[in-house]
């Protein structure tokens, strides 16, 4: 299921920004 693949690969993908974003910022910075 290609779908399904995208989303996987898309989910992994937002992941990757939020920890990066976490890295670069701190944790302190995410909105609740």
């Amino acid at each position: 299921n290609p779908e399904f693949h995208l989303k996987k690969q898309g989910l992994r993908w937002l992941l990757n920004l939020l920890l990066v974003h976490g890295q670069l910022c701190g944790p302190m910075d995410l909105p609740v």
